[in-house]
């Protein structure tokens, strides 16, 4: 894994918060396997590929955070600034396969299709209204029993892909971002309606709006 860029709040991952004029390799990380990486306005997350504790020919897909902790983002159970990458503890027992960070949250997806949420709450964006955003909570609710192919965020709202293409929003809704025909935010798992039994194969958030094809 290799950063640069502006290194406040130690999004760059090298112990400091210096700047780095050059693409510099994170040292931490030296020797392990990066699979996906992702980066917010001033926090970043990444699955390593880390050898597992038994067995030396077996490894396992972990979830990496660092940079500005600021409303528990980091999934570490408090809103400290990490420098370097940190492995989220709550999340041990899973694996991951996708990651992805919003302006004060992030989300991911693990090997065997459940999402999960940490971060602010004001919109409803983590999907579950009984969550605090103090660590990280599954997504369920109309999600039970569904398995989520892909996962995208914007600044505040959050769309995902199931493997009946299908796709659930939720967040908020300013802008008609979420699909439903209305600017309300969700604080649950909706499903889009509109592009029900149209095949989707993909979807991708940008700040304010969601695409999909």
């Amino acid at each position: 894994l290799f950063t640069f860029g502006d290194g406040a709040f130690g999004v760059l991952g090298h112990g400091d918060q210096e700047s780095v004029w050059y693409p510099k390799e994170v040292q931490l990380l030296t020797g392990l396997k990066t699979i996906k990486v992702a980066c917010g306005v001033w926090h970043t997350a990444a699955i390593i590929e880390v050898a597992c504790q038994y067995g030396s020919n077996s490894s396992s897909w972990k979830r990496f955070t660092w940079g500005d902790g600021d409303m528990h983002r980091l999934g570490h159970g408090n809103k400290e600034t990490y420098l370097q990458p940190t492995r989220v503890a709550p999340l041990m027992e899973y694996n991951f396969h996708q990651v992805e960070c919003g302006h004060n949250m992030t989300i991911a997806l693990t090997t065997s299709g459940h999402v999960f949420t940490m971060g602010g709450t004001e919109h409803g964006q983590l999907g579950n209204p009984m969550s605090l955003g103090k660590i990280p909570t599954l997504v369920q609710d109309k999600l039970l029993g569904e398995f989520v192919e892909k996962i995208s965020c914007g600044a505040h709202h959050v769309a995902i892909l199931t493997n009946k293409s299908e796709i659930y929003t939720w967040g908020m809704g300013a802008n008609g971002r979420l699909g439903h025909g209305d600017v309300e935010d969700r604080k649950s798992p909706t499903l889009v309606v509109a592009l029900k039994d149209r095949n989707i194969k993909n979807v991708s958030c940008g700040s304010n709006f969601t695409s999909c094809i």
